[in-house]
């Protein structure tokens, strides 16, 4: 299943996709990133009893972006994703919601408008795939220090949002979009920015590269800020060689980024000096009292 969708991930190219930003689909997967997929699955299966017949959790369903635990409820499939149209070679979708899951969002904006915790948690029981209450619950849990807790709403978030996907979905191929402009689409993108923060608080900062590229591929606009996001991860993941079929384009990225610079330090030039300490450049490098009027004479403007 992964090589598959790596394999289709890497027609990206003839889109005019870079390959730098290709996501990975192997390491979307916090567990493969972690090094922890082979330790679980050998004590999952010391710990499991041998039994006749079938064995596992048949409802739950096997995804690319988390690992979905066995002692999860079923997906009932209150929410969907449509297809809207086919313009520049790209796939525009946005999420659609059942009748079902409208109920439980009225009776979730209720509880949330008397800041009651507890009828927000008593939605959860009957709606355990709800996306605003899990991201909810995500941000209290972490609010009170139960990181463990918040990550595991994230990922439940997750996973109802990709058993959703439409067969026409195939956001690795990077011929679809799916806009954050609809606001039904808002909660895929909250919680894929707050995977990525969890997975780089865990130190998976592979997988947190590959989810910040998957930001990416879903939105061309970069709504998220992801950009800013991709080279901390590069590094953290020492994912920042650069590869002889890339050269043109991490050429132009690099004029870009120079560009950036430039008319950064013309905006703010009193920022150069500390950047001038910290590579440890020569003293006289760089005229102080120059930097200083520059950066006045810009504040009166």
């Amino acid at each position: 299943m992964y090589r598959s969708f790596r394999n289709r991930s890497r027609q990206m190219p003839a889109l005019g996709k870079p390959s730098v930003l290709l996501v990975d689909p192997k390491y979307l997967n916090v567990r493969m990133s972690c090094g922890e997929y082979l330790v679980l699955r050998w004590l999952s299966l010391l710990r499991k009893p041998i039994k006749a017949g079938r064995q596992g959790n048949l409802h739950i369903r096997k995804t690319v972006l988390i690992s979905p635990s066995d002692h999860w409820p079923r997906w009932r499939g209150s929410l969907s994703i449509e297809f809207l149209e086919t313009k520049d070679g790209y796939n525009y979708f946005r999420y659609s919601y059942s009748p079902s899951y409208d109920q439980a969002q009225r009776a979730f904006d209720v509880a949330q408008a008397i800041h009651d915790l507890n009828a927000v948690a008593s939605v959860l029981v009957y709606h355990p795939y709800h996306l605003d209450l899990l991201l909810t619950m995500a941000d209290y849990f972490r609010f009170v220090g139960e990181h463990q807790m918040s990550a595991d709403a994230i990922a439940k978030c997750l996973y109802a949002l990709e058993c959703a996907w439409h067969p026409m979905f195939t956001p690795l191929q990077g011929n679809c979009q799916l806009k954050l402009s609809h606001d039904s689409n808002k909660p895929l993108f909250k919680a894929l920015f707050t995977h990525m923060k969890n997975m780089d608080r865990r130190g998976c900062h592979r997988s947190a590269l590959e989810v910040c590229k998957f930001l990416l591929a879903l939105d061309s606009d970069d709504p998220m800020g992801a950009m800013f996001c991709l080279d901390y991860f590069a590094v953290r993941a020492g994912e920042y060689q650069d590869e002889s079929s890339d050269n043109t384009c991490a050429d132009t990225a690099k004029a870009s980024s120079a560009d950036l610079v430039n008319q950064a330090l013309m905006l703010h030039p009193t920022s150069l000096l500390p950047w001038v300490n910290y590579g440890g450049l020569e003293d006289g490098t760089v005229d102080e009292n120059q930097v200083n009027e520059q950066g006045q004479a810009n504040e009166d403007q």
